[in-house]
């Protein structure tokens, strides 16, 4: 499962890089990373980490979700709750330190109705 998470996220990347009009050196340039790590998330020979998605994401100003939206992850609903839950990552990151707070304390009283 790993080397097709790996290939998925490559050719999302590579879409959009491609969309987005840029090399993979001014990609790279953009997120910090060697041309190198950004050819191999391409090719599917490494897996980012969610700190890379998200730089990424934001580099190719792509929503971070549809970077990971076809990948297998198992059940529709495991990927459903994935795509969620990056949305709310990626919304978070929009929020300045207040309103995160506010935000923070919503989501909570959401999980204290739960239990």
């Amino acid at each position: 499962m790993e080397e097709a998470l790996k290939r998925q996220i490559g050719v999302a990347v590579r879409g959009a890089r491609k969309r987005a009009g840029l090399t993979q050196e001014e990609l790279a340039g953009r997120v910090g990373k060697s041309t190198e790590a950004v050819s191999n998330i391409e090719r599917g020979r490494a897996l980012p980490t969610l700190t890379t998605l998200m730089e990424l994401a934001r580099a190719l100003d792509e929503p971070l979700p549809r970077l990971v939206a076809d990948v297998p992850v198992g059940t529709p609903k495991a990927m459903k709750r994935l795509t969620l839950e990056l949305q709310l990552r990626s919304l978070a990151d929009q929020l300045d330190d207040r309103v995160l707070e506010v935000a923070v304390r919503q989501v909570s009283a959401l999980a204290d109705l739960r239990r």
